[in-house]
């Protein structure tokens, strides 16, 4: 074995991080360990618990300025756990391996003689308070230098020789959980010199690496594969492996086998301190690892959940690029470069490395710093993406701008935000946005801003501007779109001039014209229905404006569905009682049930600006009708169309239509205009008709556009086949002539 001048001893570990890494030293870890000096002499294995602690072992007497022989634990902050470390006492030389069980017991091996006055040589197990095990006594007798705990909780160990009475162990064994030795686990006669580095690959299947040339008596260059009962892996065959010693070992994703050590050479190739081998034993050549020098030595290999190795040892190069004693490389073999360890440590290597549940770094070695940074033989670094948080002192959540601190965690009393104006007052909130006013028209440009504490010359904090050139455009001013159906027309956020309007397509059937399946057009054929809308003739809204709506002759000469019946007043009303109109329009009938505008094809306009609003239809002899629910509230020249006809669009009140089959009809009848069907009584509707035709002669009729000629079919009849009478007797109920039915409208 070739003598580099360093200190032949080492730990491996599998390294759990799900988040990228930064490299950067934890300076309050750092701090805390080094405000007693750290440990005075080398680290060879560290280790953590669930809660974070840290346990170190090594070639010591004192940590953090207390005594610790050889083994100490540190708490997640970086305080030496004094309790425990002094109820350790190990005698001996060193700890070269340690790890912690699921029961939070700790394994340590190495070279000693036993734990405080308990003789237990070179392997022993610490209760979590430090004292030691004494229901663990396995035989050993020559020093131990890897351990591994497997799920089942079985415990691998590697070093030199182990004796049990009736069993001889050469460079591994495996105990069972209480310490006695595992005697399903038979490796033969084992390694002819030291195992010193463990690792479970995902089939169970154990590497080992070290000293040690043959392994079962076989050729073995430095590394073996076993399954899990001891024997060799036949499939696994280097053609030579390694020309020295490899002191590290990992299981990259794709069972494929990362090796670190001294050697300058695997299979015969030059691959010095580095190689990636497959399952079979030859090399990876997917992973090119030969950036280093046959000067270096890798001691250390961790195993990130994203299957990147990071490395440590000897080296400051890599690939010639500076990278002083830990490196990470991606999937390939290329190093990578967003973990970045500055100045890297100064001394002689990294002898291993952990992980503790934050997905923190743990390094321990022979050195004296880390990025500048005083660390005696314990660092923990950051390996995540670090975040920027702020003060929050006055507990507002709004943090300090002036006073960032980077974590991988969330600092106490520190909040991602950076806006705080005062962070001495929980009164005083964020900086506002102020935005640039150029035309000086108090309104700001929303795309120029910039955000102050304090009043900013020039900028306001509206941001509705929409052409900041012109102190009369903007966002809500007053304009003309040039459309005289539209009302209240400003600018919009583009600067596009917008008019309000409310664009409805409706559709109602009149009971009395109805005739199965639309409405009959009689009025219209026989030329009586007029130009001029006639419903404030008829006094249908005496408390609003509009109304005198005027068609041209030619709209009633079109036949056909789209053939007018009569005219029909139309009001949007408020959502909540007591449903205000806001706007009437009067509007054209089609014989298919469509409401439509003046033109006699278009949608209804409204010029209204848009809003949820219910929607009121009233004709001068049916009952009115209002929805239930407010229409959707929609953009200027959007269409919201209203299907009175469905028995799935409801309206206001109850019985509000009547139902003819699945269709929906206005109730007809209503003659005196008073919102009441009735047919006996005082003001009843029928002899409303009776006295249009003549009391004393009730078999005449009478042609012309009337309120009495409930069917609409231009003659007002009170005794015959097509009367208007019967149409109201029946729609209060033919067999109780003197009920009456009222409009359901507030």
């Amino acid at each position: 074995m070739k003598n580099r001048g360093i200190l032949t001893v080492l730990s491996c570990s599998l390294l759990l991080n799900a988040s990228a890494q930064s490299g950067s030293i934890d300076a309050g870890f750092a701090a805390s360990i080094q405000a007693g000096g750290g440990a005075n002499g080398p680290v060879f294995c560290t280790a953590t618990d669930a809660a974070g602690n840290v346990f170190v072992g090594g070639s010591f007497t004192q940590f953090a300025g207390a005594p610790a022989n050889l083994f100490a634990k540190v708490s997640a902050d970086g305080t030496l756990d004094a309790a425990f470390t002094a109820a350790v006492g190990l005698v001996g030389l060193s700890v070269n391996a340690c790890a912690v069980q699921a029961d939070g017991k700790i394994l340590v091996g190495g070279n000693f003689s036993g734990v405080g006055v308990t003789t237990q040589a070179r392997l022993a197990r610490l209760n979590p308070d430090g004292t030691v095990d004494a229901s663990f006594t396995p035989l050993v007798n020559l020093p131990v230098f890897a351990l591994l705990v497997q799920p089942d909780g079985a415990i691998l160990v590697g070093g030199q020789f182990f004796t049990n009475p009736g069993f001889t162990r050469r460079g591994i064994t495996r105990l069972l959980p209480d310490g006695t030795l595992d005697p399903s686990f038979d490796p033969g006669i084992g390694a002819n010199n030291t195992v010193r580095s463990l690792a479970l690959d995902a089939n169970g299947r154990i590497l080992l690496t070290g000293l040690f040339t043959t392994f079962n008596g076989s050729a073995a260059e430095h590394v073996a594969l076993l399954e899990p009962n001891g024997a060799a892996v036949p499939s696994f065959a280097p053609a030579s492996g390694a020309d020295d010693v490899i002191y590290a070992s990992a299981v990259l994703p794709g069972n494929r086998y990362l090796l670190g050590g001294a050697f300058d050479q695997f299979n015969g190739a030059a691959s010095p301190a580095l190689v990636c081998i497959g399952p079979d034993g030859s090399v990876d050549a997917g992973f090119n690892a030969a950036g280093l020098s046959s000067t270096d030595v890798v001691l250390s290999i961790a195993v990130e959940q994203n299957g990147l190795p990071v490395c440590g040892g000897t080296f400051s190069t890599y690939n010639a690029q500076a990278r002083s004693r830990i490196m990470r490389l991606l999937a390939d073999g290329a190093l990578d470069g967003t973990f970045s360890v500055g100045a890297g440590f100064s001394g002689t290597g990294v002898n291993a490395l952990a992980v503790d549940p934050s997905g923190r770094i743990l390094a321990g070695g022979t050195f004296n710093s880390y990025q500048g940074t005083s660390q005696n033989g314990l660092t923990r670094i950051e390996d995540c993406l670090q975040t920027l948080y702020y003060l929050d002192a006055d507990g507002d959540g709004l943090g300090d701008p002036l006073t960032p601190m980077a974590s991988c965690t969330q600092p106490g009393a520190h909040v991602l935000d950076h806006s705080d104006c005062d962070d001495s007052n929980p009164g005083i909130l964020a900086a506002p946005t102020w935005y640039q006013d150029n035309d000086g028209d108090g309104t700001g440009n929303p795309a120029a801003f910039v955000v102050s504490c304090g009043d900013q010359p020039g900028y306001v904090l509206d941001n509705t501007d929409c052409d900041d050139t012109d102190p009369d455009k903007y966002e809500g001013a007053s304009c003309d779109d040039n459309d005289p159906t539209t009302v209240f027309d400003s600018y919009s956020a583009n600067c596009a001039c917008i008019g309000g309007a409310v664009d409805v397509a409706a559709r109602v059937l009149l009971d009395g014209p109805f005739n199965g399946t639309t409405m009959n057009d009689a009025l219209r054929a026989g030329g009586l229905i007029p130009l001029m809308e006639p419903y404030t003739l008829l006094n249908f809204h005496p408390a609003e404006a509009g109304g005198g709506e005027q068609i041209s002759a030619s709209v009633l000469s079109t036949t056909g569905p789209d053939a007018i019946v009569d005219w029909v007043m139309l009001a949007l009303r408020d959502q909540q009682p007591p449903y205000g109109r806001k706007k009437i329009r009067m509007a054209l009938l089609q014989r298919d049930g469509d409401i439509v505008d003046l033109d006699g094809t278009s949608p209804v306009r409204f010029p209204q600006l848009p809003g949820a609003y219910m929607l009121e239809v009233r004709h001068r002899n049916h009952l009115g009708i209002m929805t239930a629910v407010p229409m959707a509230e929609v953009p200027t020249g959007t269409l919201i169309t209203v299907d009175l006809t469905s028995a799935g669009t409801p309206c206001y009140g109850t019985n509000a239509r009547k139902q003819s089959g699945t269709t929906m009809l206005m109730w007809a009848g209503n003659t005196v205009l008073n919102g009441t069907l009735s047919y006996t009584g005082s003001g009843n509707d029928r002899d409303k008709i009776l006295f249009a035709v003549g009391s004393t002669t009730p078999n005449n009729t009478l042609v012309g556009y009337r309120v009495e000629d409930v069917n609409l079919n231009g003659t007002v009849a009170y005794t015959g086949s097509a009367n208007d009478r019967d149409l109201i007797l029946f729609n209060i109920g033919s067999t109780t002539p003197n009920l009456v039915r009222l409009e359901q409208l507030p």
